[in-house]
């Protein structure tokens, strides 16, 4: 396994995508099935793993909590927000600050972490990022404690 430098961290060149544990869009997948994939990433010297609230909802989340408090390594997990509907918001008006703080706090919960290593804005809309709320807010969590670090996962194709 290569490795790169990221914020003083030695961090896999080889990520996983974790949205396959979702048991949503692939189909269900049981914990012991779960493990076994993050398991052979682990062991082959995968240290990243990416995942989101979206992916079923928290289930790949809480899955990768449990995994990651079975093993001694250290793991490094970026996880996203801004997609997750809650019934009060949904996507795109999941940028509040308030908003953003719930959804950290929630996969804080899931992850069973007492800090995100890396936040990513999940499909951001494209005023969002320019009014630079979010920018703010991310300081803010950062500030707290409730993340290490943050980027954007996707950007949304401009409109011709």
């Amino acid at each position: 396994m290569n490795y790169r430098i990221f914020q003083d961290k030695k961090i896999s060149e080889i990520g996983l995508g974790t949205w396959q544990l979702g048991s949503a869009d692939w189909g269900a997948i049981e914990e012991e099935q779960a493990f076994s994939i993050l398991r052979t990433f682990v062991e082959a010297g995968g240290n990243f793993i990416d995942t989101a609230d979206v992916y079923g909802m928290g289930i790949s989340e809480m899955l990768i909590g449990r995994f990651l408090k079975s093993i001694k390594k250290e793991i490094y997990v970026a996880t996203k927000l801004g997609r997750r509907h809650d019934g009060k918001n949904g996507w795109p008006q999941n940028f509040t600050y308030d908003s953003m703080k719930a959804q950290i706090e929630s996969s804080l919960e899931n992850l069973k972490m007492p800090s995100l290593f890396l936040e990513q804005l999940h499909c951001i809309p494209t005023e969002e990022m320019r009014s630079g709320n979010v920018f703010i807010h991310l300081r803010k969590f950062k500030e707290q404690g409730l993340i290490q670090n943050w980027g954007q996962a996707w950007r949304q194709q401009k409109k011709l």
